[in-house]
């Protein structure tokens, strides 16, 4: 499943969880289910912005030695998006 077709669960009106559960598994990347929420129910733990929530998935995956191109490709961002994202997550010295 492709980052684009969440609005597919949204239009539905079903269980977020269950949204998000299909997001996880059919992603072509690792995504955590924080993430996965984040891109399908736009929904955030508290104290943490969708921005935050999805980043982190940034930066592990470039953690795990992907390239900020694929990264991007996986999330339909832009390459340098993902770059700033990850970049100003380390600045502020969050952990994941």
């Amino acid at each position: 499943m492709l980052p684009r077709e969440t609005g597919y669960y949204s239009s539905r009106g079903i269980d977020w969880n269950y949204g998000a559960l299909a997001y996880a598994v059919y992603a072509p990347c690792d995504v955590t289910s924080t993430g996965a929420l984040a891109r399908v129910a736009k929904v955030a733990p508290e104290g943490m912005s969708l921005i935050d929530a999805e980043t982190i998935d940034l930066v592990i995956l470039r953690e795990r030695g992907l390239d900020y191109k694929t990264i991007a490709n996986f999330f339909w961002m832009n390459k340098q998006t993902v770059y700033t994202r990850i970049k100003r997550w380390k600045e502020k010295g969050h952990e994941y």
